[in-house]
C-alpha cells in the first residue's frame, strides 16, 4: 500500500513539475556570511516579536501603522540579504535544498535564527515594556503636554 502511496506521489510530482508550478532547481537567497545572516533574521524576529508587545500609541490605527512601517522598513533591508522569510516553515518551503546554501546553513540560519530571536525578544519584553494604552499614562502625556502649552 505505502508503495501504490509513493508511486502516486511521484506521479503527482512529475505533472507539477512538467507544468512548472513546482520548480525543480532554485538559487539561495542568502547573500551574505553564514553568521550575518543568522545574525540579521535573529534581530528582525527580535524586533518584530518586542514591537508587537508594546503599544507605542493609544491610538490602535496608529499603533499599528507604526509597527507595519518598522515591519515592512525590516523587510525591505533584509531581502537583499537574507530574503528576510521571518517564518521558519515559509523559508524551508522556498529555501529549503536551493543551491548555494547546505541543509545546516538553511537550519542555522532560517530556523535558529528567528526562534532564539523571538525567545530574546520575548524576554526583552519582560524588562522593558511600553504600554501607552493605560489610562495612567495617556494622562501622563496630557499632563505633561500642558505643562509644554504653558
Amino acid at each position: 500500500m505505502l508503495f501504490l502511496f509513493t508511486l502516486k506521489r511521484n506521479e503527482e510530482k512529475d505533472v507539477l513539475w512538467f507544468w512548472r508550478y513546482y520548480e525543480t532547481s532554485c538559487d539561495s537567497d542568502l547573500q551574505v556570511a553564514l553568521l550575518t545572516g543568522f545574525v540579521i533574521e535573529l534581530s528582525a524576529c527580535l524586533i518584530d516579536t518586542w514591537a508587537g508587545m508594546q503599544t507605542i500609541s493609544a491610538t490602535p490605527l496608529l499603533d499599528e501603522l507604526i509597527k507595519y512601517f518598522g515591519i515592512a522598513s525590516m523587510i525591505a533591508y533584509g531581502v537583499t540579504t537574507t530574503g528576510m522569510y521571518f517564518n521558519p516553515a515559509m523559508a524551508t518551503g522556498h529555501m529549503y535544498g536551493c543551491k548555494g546554501t547546505a541543509i545546516g546553513e538553511h537550519f542555522f540560519v532560517y530556523w535558529a535564527g528567528p526562534f532564539v530571536g523571538g525567545v530574546v525578544g520575548y524576554m526583552l519584553n519582560k524588562m522593558i515594556h511600553i504600554d501607552f494604552s493605560s489610562s495612567a499614562a495617556v494622562q501622563e502625556v496630557n499632563a505633561n503636554d500642558k505643562k509644554k502649552k504653558q
